[in-house]
């Protein structure tokens, strides 16, 4: 969007969206480019594996069954990783024995024997590499499950954040902490542990291991990964503020916290080809349910199994309301953040609710309070008991600083879906995400922007 745009609450532009919202919705790699010690797959076919690789496929399969049975935790989150990389594998068995169509009617058993072949390679696929992850045991009494390593990491960092405040505090300082995700949905940081961890296991899975068992020295990489995409800066400033009728110099201290995605630290943590193309994999949405077999649910207060389909099904049939929300859906799960909005998947909650609107035709402005002085100035503000599909949601935070000069001091926005349900880009979330519209606490604003 370029800077200096006006708009007209409600006006109505191309059903493309506006100049700078396209969404180039690229297909989710389906598989793996590459696989163990430069085997791979692609349309020209099957590289020949070798027998000591075939050996190897064997010993790390029957580890992984073995590690896999310790406990009924460990064989859901298997069995869960397994069915995931299996549909990525399949993508690619389809495609190549496309290729190979009109040798069926003449060599069935080089059919069957390539088939086996494949299933090998799904199954390798499944323990080595960063996918072992998922066979990892993460039981409560292991003191180096990524549980307890998130627990001690988390702790940690806020015991730096709280010396740090203290420190200034007892200097006389004013201090402000800063969160930097223009406030969002209240919450302290945007959650990037999962950009954290994928990064982490991408950069240190051994191929040739079949199990990634955690302990000491991940533990401290972890740590200095998460303080690297956390990191807490400090300025100090002097302003004259009037209090009891007289002037007086107030020294502040701001400490700004930003809550990096992996992309953005890759010139200090790069990936090879084979690298970035799991971390692809690893972090597209549909992975949550993975993730949360290992009791790390990276989709706060949503759950993680709603029926999509039956929701937009059952919207108002022809509404701009229903397209709107239907837009937003399509976008459920992908990444928040401020500061790569519009940047590939990622959005911020005033980006998504500016691209599902332009997705219905309708031009509103680009944050949330601009959107909702918009709505205001238009009289298109409504009673939150006469809510429909489609609708925005705002919420206010006076005491924030970063929201101070605002209208409204509004710092949130959602799209209202039905029956007190809503979807939104939410920082505590760090994604996309449907929930209930009271997790946010009470909106101080309704609106209907989408009447002509």
């Amino acid at each position: 969007m370029q800077a200096g745009s006006t708009y007209r609450c409600g006006e109505y532009v191309s059903p493309k969206g506006l100049a700078g919202l396209s969404y180039g919705d690229s297909d989710a790699k389906q598989g793996f480019r590459q696989i163990y010690s430069g085997k791979y797959m692609s349309r020209t076919g099957l590289k020949a594996v070798h027998p000591e690789t075939q050996t190897r496929m064997r010993r790390a399969a029957a580890s992984a069954q073995k590690t896999a049975a310790r406990s009924a935790a460990a064989k859901q989150a298997a069995k869960t990783a397994g069915v995931t990389a299996k549909k990525g594998f399949n993508t690619i068995g389809r495609s190549f024995l496309g290729g190979f169509k009109w040798l069926l009617p003449f060599s069935l058993p080089m059919v069957a024997i390539l088939l086996v072949v494949m299933i090998l390679m799904g199954a390798l696929i499944s323990v080595i590499s960063p996918l072992g992850f998922f066979f990892s045991d993460n039981e409560a009494d292991n003191n180096y499950s990524i549980n307890n390593i998130i627990n001690r990491v988390n702790q940690s960092w806020y015991d730096e954040l709280v010396e740090q405040r203290e420190h200034f505090e007892s200097m006389g300082y004013r201090v402000n902490v800063l969160y930097n995700t223009g406030v969002g949905d209240g919450v302290e940081r945007v959650d990037n542990w999962k950009d954290v961890l994928t990064l982490y296991i991408v950069r240190n899975t051994v191929k040739e291991q079949s199990m990634m068992q955690l302990d000491e020295t991940d533990e401290s990489g972890i740590k200095e990964l998460f303080f690297d995409m956390n990191p807490i800066n400090i300025s100090i400033r002097v302003e004259e503020v009037e209090e009891e009728g007289e002037t007086e110099e107030v020294q502040y201290a701001d400490i700004s916290v930003s809550n990096l995605r992996y992309v953005q630290v890759l010139s200090d943590y790069p990936l090879n080809s084979f690298q970035n193309d799991m971390i692809d994999f690893l972090m597209r949405p549909d992975m949550n349910t993975t993730w949360a077999e290992l009791g790390l649910n990276f989709s706060n207060g949503m759950d993680l199994n709603i029926d999509v389909d039956s929701i937009v099904q059952n919207l108002p049939a022809g509404s701009l309301g229903s397209k709107i929300v239907q837009a937003a859906f399509s976008r459920l799960g992908d990444p928040y953040s401020m500061e790569l909005r519009g940047q590939g998947n990622y959005v911020d909650c005033s980006y998504f609710t500016q691209w599902a609107y332009a997705k219905a035709g309708i031009s509103i402005p680009g944050t949330a309070a601009e959107q909702a002085q918009c709505c205001v100035n238009a009289g298109k503000t409504i009673d939150g008991n006469s809510l429909q599909v489609g609708d925005l949601i705002f919420w206010s935070y006076p005491n924030n600083p970063r929201v101070a000069g605002r209208f409204m001091d509004i710092g949130h926005v959602a799209i209202y879906v039905k029956n007190g349900m809503m979807i939104e880009a939410a920082p505590s979330a760090g994604c996309v995400i449907y929930r209930e519209v009271n997790f946010q606490g009470i909106p101080v604003m309704y609106a209907r922007p989408n009447v002509k």
